[in-house]
């Protein structure tokens, strides 16, 4: 991810799917932390989900984040993901299509 007023790299975000029968996929992102705060992780992270389930049709998403990481939960959290499990100091969000479809 780049600004473009700047051209300066701020972060990124991935996408890989993980089980293609289920259309299933897994996403991260890191941002620099300048930038912490600013929306960027969100915006990202919406985009990314509309990617996922217009163009590779899949059907579910889900990440994982340290239990401490508030700000991370909270960027899933407003893009509609929900804590589906915790466990050894991780929590594991999920979001569905179905869930998706409703919000948008």
């Amino acid at each position: 991810m780049v600004l473009k007023a700047t051209n300066q790299v701020i972060g990124g975000i991935s996408l890989g799917v993980t089980d293609r029968e289920r259309g299933e996929g897994a996403f991260s992102y890191l941002f620099s932390r300048t930038v912490w705060g600013q929306g960027y992780a969100t915006e990202a992270l919406r985009a990314l989900v509309r990617f996922g389930f217009e163009q590779l049709a899949l059907t579910r998403l889900a990440d994982g984040c340290d239990v401490q990481n508030v700000a991370s939960a909270r960027v899933m959290e407003k893009c509609g993901f929900r804590c589906i499990s915790e466990q050894d100091g991780e929590r594991i969000y999920a979001l569905t299509v179905e869930a998706w479809r409703e919000s948008v």
